[in-house]
């Protein structure tokens, strides 16, 4: 009878323990998410207001294999944005960038899905406080706009000139930082954000 119990006890041990460790983990790692998000919306709202933002769901650790990962990447985008994305693509017959759906038909369905719009505001947020981290980036067609300077994507990649970089970011973004913060947050030169104010005021952004 004793035997039988000792098994049974290693039996319940057995499943049981896993059990609980999984469900504090995932306990752990909800939290931890919640953290980074609420961070990540708060800081992505000093560009796009809260009101505006359509929230998509590759909201991820950055570091996939880590047991606890250390941050989370926090996407959104916006009604205008997904809508001029879904033009632009339909236009081109094909995604803005990388591989994906090459008939019509196929691509219609593609961007019915606001999850794949590549027009979107992304910020990293780590779980170590509260406290949003300054951590922004626009990002279109594998082209990264970042106002960290120690970032390894630069404001200009892609482009000949800041003037053709800072025109591409009014014409296809919904929201833009004021210019206050291009200069001063996102490290765009001061005479090219005053050489095409007049244009950022023309489109009303």
């Amino acid at each position: 009878m004793k035997k039988i119990r000792k098994v049974l006890i290693i039996f319940v041990s057995i499943i049981t323990v896993p059990m609980i460790a999984f469900a504090v983990y995932m306990s752990v790692y909800s939290y931890q998410h919640n953290i980074a998000r609420n961070k990540g919306y708060k800081e992505i709202s000093t560009v796009v207001p809260i009101s505006r933002q359509i929230r998509m769901e590759d909201n991820t650790p950055t570091r996939v294999l880590s047991f606890f990962p250390k941050s989370y990447e926090i996407n959104i985008t916006t009604k205008e944005d997904y809508e001029h994305w879904k033009k632009l693509v339909l236009k081109r017959g094909k995604l803005l960038y990388g591989d994906g759906p090459h008939s019509h038909q196929e691509l219609k369905e593609y961007v019915k899905d606001v999850n794949h719009c590549e027009l979107f505001y992304s910020s990293e947020q780590t779980v170590k406080n509260t406290k949003p981290d300054e951590s922004l980036a626009m990002l279109m067609n594998g082209y990264v706009m970042n106002p960290d300077p120690k970032s390894p994507y630069t404001n200009q990649k892609g482009f000949k000139t800041w003037n053709d970089a800072i025109k591409n970011m009014y014409d296809n973004f919904a929201c833009v930082p004021s210019n206050h913060d291009l200069i001063e947050k996102w490290k765009f030169p001061k005479k090219n954000i005053e050489e095409m104010n007049t244009y950022r005021k023309k489109l009303g952004k």
